[in-house]
């Protein structure tokens, strides 16, 4: 058994088709570098095409962890959770337990490295993340 994160238990017995992905916050007006001190790490199933497998993650879903982190800010723990709603039927979300952020048409994206990713933060502000590393769990 290896750590995701040094936080979360990963059983590679049970990560066929898991990937760990690294999000840093995208250059922006207020950021006009961006910035890879406020971002996220999270494990999601991928398929060939690197589009998230909803029909993995239902048998995944225990191994689906995040961790938000964000300058002078404790990090946030919690899970990639895939609820009805949304444009398409169905939305994936940061779920906190305390607080949720929506991820923008994740269904709708690729997720490789050099790819972009919206989250809707839990002050509901739409925010864009630079995808830094696309690696298998």
């Amino acid at each position: 058994m290896t750590m995701l994160m040094a936080e979360y238990p990963v059983d590679r017995r049970q990560t066929a088709g898991l990937f760990a992905v690294t999000l840093y916050l995208a250059r922006s007006s207020e950021h006009p570098e961006g910035n890879p001190n406020e971002g996220y790490r999270f494990i999601l199933p991928l398929d060939a095409n690197a589009r998230v497998d909803a029909d993995a993650w239902a048998h995944l879903r225990d191994s689906c962890a995040v961790v938000r982190f964000r300058e002078d800010e404790e990090s946030r723990r919690g899970r990639l959770v895939h609820r009805a709603g949304g444009v398409h039927g169905a939305r994936w979300i940061f779920d906190y337990g305390d607080g949720e952020e929506v991820l923008h048409m994740l269904e709708a994206h690729t997720v490789r490295a050099g790819d972009y990713l919206s989250v809707q933060g839990e002050d509901g502000d739409m925010r864009t993340f630079h995808i830094m590393a696309v690696a298998r769990a």
